[in-house]
Order: C-alpha cells, then sequence, then structure tokens
C-alpha cells in the first residue's frame, strides 16, 4: 500500500517539473491560467461527482454535493470564456488523473483532503499572481476564477480538517450568493 502514496508523489514531482517552464507574461499569462484553470475544472467535475456518489448519506456527503453543485454552477460561465479564447477543458490526461485522484481519494480519503487543500492553497496563489489581462471582460472573469478558486481553498481547509457542514456551507453560500 506504500506503493501507491509513492507512485503519486513521484507523478507530481513530474508534473510539477513540467509545469515550471518559462512562465508567460501579461495576456498570455492569463489565457494560459485559463487553459489550467479549465483543466482544473474538467478534473473536479469528474471528481468531485465520483466522490458526491461514493459518499451519499456520509458526513462528507453534503461537502461533495454541494461541490458539485459549484461546478455546475461553474460551467455555464466558464464556457463561453473558453470559447472566446478557443480553450477547451479536459482530455485523455485529465480523465487519467481523475481516475488516479478518485482512486486515492477512496483509499486514502483524509489524506486525499489535505493534499487537495493545499493544492488548491498553492493554485489560488499562482492565479493571484496573474497580472489582469487588458480585456476588460476577461479582467473580470479572472476576478471571478480567483474568488470561485479562494472558496473552495477555504472550503477544502474546512473539509481537510473534518469540518464537512462548514465546509459544504462555504460552498453553497457561494453559489446561493451568485445566483441572486
Amino acid at each position: 500500500m506504500k506503493k501507491i502514496p509513492t507512485l503519486f508523489g513521484v507523478l507530481s514531482l513530474v508534473l510539477a517539473s513540467l509545469s515550471s517552464q518559462a512562465q508567460p507574461e501579461g495576456d498570455d499569462a492569463y489565457r494560459e491560467a485559463l487553459r489550467k484553470e479549465l483543466d482544473n475544472r474538467a478534473l473536479a467535475g469528474q471528481v468531485v461527482s465520483a466522490l458526491a456518489e461514493h459518499h451519499q448519506g456520509t458526513p462528507q456527503g453534503r461537502f461533495w454535493a454541494a461541490y458539485v453543485a459549484l461546478e455546475q454552477h461553474n460551467a455555464p460561465r466558464y464556457q463561453p470564456v473558453a470559447a472566446r479564447h478557443g480553450l477547451v477543458g479536459g482530455g485523455w490526461w485529465i480523465a487519467f488523473k481523475a481516475r488516479g485522484s478518485i482512486l486515492f481519494a477512496r483509499l486514502f480519503p483524509a489524506r486525499f483532503l489535505t493534499m487537495l487543500a493545499a493544492g488548491t492553497q498553492k493554485y489560488l496563489a499562482g492565479l493571484r499572481a496573474v497580472a489582469p489581462p487588458a480585456d476588460a471582460g476577461d479582467a473580470a472573469f479572472l476576478r471571478y476564477m480567483i474568488e470561485q478558486e479562494r472558496v473552495q481553498a477555504g472550503a477544502l481547509a474546512h473539509a481537510a480538517a473534518q469540518r464537512f457542514d462548514v465546509a459544504a456551507g462555504e460552498l453553497e453560500g457561494f453559489v446561493g450568493g451568485a445566483q441572486q
């Protein structure tokens, strides 16, 4: 069983080295951040749906269901922006990562949440470092991306601390507040 976390650790290092290449600037940085965010949304959509189904009726169930609602809330907001930039999230690599994430989350639920919370905090810091693009609509969307990621980071920190009701409440509050 110790081989699985080691495998995921090695894969994480390989992925980190691939993403540590020269960083784009200006509007290219925004476009690259949007491309990564679309992949993250595609990955999250697959993973949280599976985990919501898996944890239905457990203390985690409401949290994962709220996360599914967030992803459903985000989809129609991301789609026109992605289309305008000619980007599509997902693909075979994302599907592969989703399967691995789901398996890892089922085998090591607490560790998965801890790793996901830490990774989301790091990802949020990276999004905050992206300079706003020149286009006002894209700049507004970058602010939305950061805000919804901030909410996810907070909710995941609560979930990692086993405060699933608080975590669910944060996600539900964001979705409910944005719909009003």
